[in-house]
């Protein structure tokens, strides 16, 4: 009986060290000052590309934008545009104003992987930054019908940092949306891909490369 409780003891020891192990933050595994120094080399501009691709289908041209991303302290911000959202709604109102607007919003906070002296790895965590463009009254009769619209993001995706010459690999991934709060049926998740490298401005605002 002895020896049965003792056996029980060790799995249940076990099964809360696999439980603590799968709950853990990777950024857990870096000090402070790896973190808060990543964090400042990464904060910057940057200039690129992004590639939009619904799931399934080949990547759509690329588009070249110009300091496209900006990074506070903790997070990278990013516009993305909406055309390929708009593409898969029927709600007219909704299509018209996602044109209308162009572009949507979004910070991520990163997770870090692995973080050396060459640069970084990161999972982001990305939500839409509220927008009031997109969430005006429908209609001016009462009671008011709001046709606000919320992407829904798969938080499996991420990029690269490379320290030496300033790069920025990410992928963000639209999983879902939501119109009015009411789930967007036989949505087909959309993939953006941006590549660019770290700005500056010369003396006539024109930017380069560092």
């Amino acid at each position: 009986m002895k020896k049965q409780k003792n056996w029980r003891l060790a799995l249940a020891m076990l099964a809360a060290l696999t439980l603590g192990s799968c709950s853990s933050n990777d950024d857990d595994d870096f000090t402070t000052e790896q973190i808060q120094r990543t964090y400042f080399l990464m904060k910057d501009r940057y200039a690129g590309t992004m590639t939009v691709t619904e799931q399934g289908e080949a990547p759509r041209q690329s588009q070249t934008y110009t300091a496209m991303t900006a990074q506070s302290a903790e997070e990278l911000t990013v516009a993305i545009p909406l055309e390929q959202v708009a593409s898969q709604l029927s709600n007219e109102t909704m299509v018209a104003r996602i044109r209308e607007v162009g572009f949507a919003k979004v910070k991520a906070t990163y997770e870090f992987t692995n973080i050396d002296e060459g640069g970084a790895h990161f999972v982001l965590h990305p939500q839409m930054v509220y927008d009031e463009q997109l969430c005006l009254p429908a209609t001016r009769t009462q009671p008011v019908t709001y046709q606000g619209l919320t992407l829904l993001f798969n938080h499996d995706r991420g990029g690269d940092f490379v320290k030496e010459n300033g790069a920025l690999d990410f992928t963000l991934c639209v999983g879902g949306v939501l119109i009015d709060n009411h789930y967007v049926e036989g949505f087909t998740p959309i993939v953006y891909h941006f590549s660019g490298m770290s700005t500056t401005k010369d003396m006539n605002g024109e930017l380069e490369k560092k």
